[in-house]
């Protein structure tokens, strides 16, 4: 864990705790001088480190350490449901790659089988 990510830790668990104690992103960039994406990528590895924080969208908004069980069970639940959204995303993308590869191949094959009409009619066989 990189220096600024310990100080996010350490900030966050002694100043996060409960949702209604959230701080936003900006306020910690602005605190450590650091971008919002280094903030997002600091709570990120926390989280791939097995600690829970939370984030509020209402008021106040920002991260938090769940301290109540109905704060766990919100982040649960806000946790599973971007998961899905994100599963769903995926799962669009994929099939419109795998229709732009149809696309593209067809389009080949058409290329190709005009390419050799065009070819034969010009008695070049």
């Amino acid at each position: 864990m990189c220096e600024v990510t310990r100080q996010i830790r350490e900030f966050v668990e002694t100043n996060c705790r409960g949702a209604a104690r959230a701080v936003r992103a900006t306020i910690i960039a602005g605190r450590f001088g650091i971008s919002i994406r280094e903030v997002a990528d600091a709570i990120r590895q926390m989280r791939d480190e097995g600690i829970v924080i939370g984030s509020s969208k209402g008021d106040p908004a920002g991260y938090y350490i769940p301290v109540t069980p109905e704060e766990l069970d919100h982040h649960d639940r806000s946790y599973r449901a971007e998961m899905y959204a994100m599963l769903h995303t995926y799962n669009v993308q994929k099939r419109a790659v795998r229709r732009m590869k149809d696309g593209i191949r067809q389009h080949q094959f058409t290329v190709s089988v005009t390419g050799q009409l065009a070819f034969m009619s010009a008695g070049k066989l």
